[in-house]
């Protein structure tokens, strides 16, 4: 009787506790390359380089083991995803919530006007984000400068989320996933 309790108190427990993941993206839109760095409670779980060509994502590890994936919207597992993040979407607290821009070009009058039109709708956006996650750490900063071409984008976001949301999304999901299986093969038993 005492072990019941105690096994069913830990598992309460282990799905009330937030997990905190903190996520550090930086991408050279003209060298095509950037950097990802996930972390889970603040320890580092995985660093990988990545790079977009064609319809193709690179992703690279310190391993130097190279992972090509083609991004089709069709695609089984993208469609997983999609409804996976609709389902935990709501469910998600944002903590931080950083996006850092510089937008060097020689040609002064395309980067002012170009980093300026950014700079607007960016912070619009987070403006926006800031009314929604008003507990969150949002920040926008939009640089221009005037020396040699280079368009660098840094973004920093932290967010938290229950195990029991986690756990809960993925049933659903697998569900609807295997429910959406089952009707395309009915529609092409019938066609």
């Amino acid at each position: 009787m005492n072990t019941t309790i105690i096994i069913v108190a830990i598992t309460i427990i282990i799905f009330i506790i937030n997990i905190y993941i903190s996520c550090d993206i930086k991408y050279d839109v003209i060298h095509n390359f950037g950097h990802i760095t996930l972390k889970l409670f603040g320890i580092k779980i995985i660093s990988f380089d990545i790079t977009i060509v064609g319809k193709y994502v690179t992703f690279s590890a310190k391993s130097k083991k190279v992972h090509r994936i083609k991004i089709d919207l069709y695609d089984k597992s993208f469609i997983f995803f999609e409804i996976l993040f609709r389902k935990i979407k709501n469910k998600i607290v944002l903590r931080k919530l950083k996006l850092k821009s510089n937008i060097v070009s020689e040609d002064i009058m395309f980067v002012s006007i170009f980093a300026g039109i950014i700079n607007i709708f960016t912070n619009f956006y987070f403006k926006l984000m800031q009314l929604r996650h008003s507990d969150a750490d949002i920040s926008c900063n939009i640089f221009a400068g005037y020396r040699h071409r280079q368009i660098d984008v840094n973004m920093e976001f932290a967010l938290t989320i229950s195990l029991f949301d986690i756990v809960t999304a993925l049933l659903g999901t697998i569900y609807n996933f295997w429910r959406l299986g089952n009707e395309i093969k009915k529609r092409k038993a019938k066609q």
